[in-house]
């Protein structure tokens, strides 16, 4: 089960990392452009796949601070990797 955890993790990191990159290169720093449908798409998955980290991150307004930040990415990766693997696990 661990080691499922940790594997649904790191796929959960990689694709929120991915998608935020998504958002950046499809123009979501330029805040006076209108976002585009693949831009709305992208942030409303990492809105999703963000939870609880994004509302911990806006609770406790750790902006700024790059460790707390990636740490509750690391803590909600693993979150959902042992959600992910306990649905998918032996029965």
């Amino acid at each position: 089960m661990l080691k499922r955890t940790l594997l649904f993790a790191a796929l959960h990191v990689l694709v929120i990392v991915g998608l935020l990159l998504l958002v950046v290169a499809s123009g979501g720093d330029d805040s006076a452009a209108e976002p585009q449908g693949i831009e709305r798409a992208a942030t409303a998955l990492i809105e999703t796949l963000g939870q609880p980290g994004l509302w911990a991150h806006k609770a406790f307004n750790t902006s700024g601070n790059d460790a707390v930040e990636w740490s509750l990415v690391g803590a909600t990766s693993l979150l959902w990797g042992a959600m992910f693997a306990s649905f998918t696990g032996r029965r």
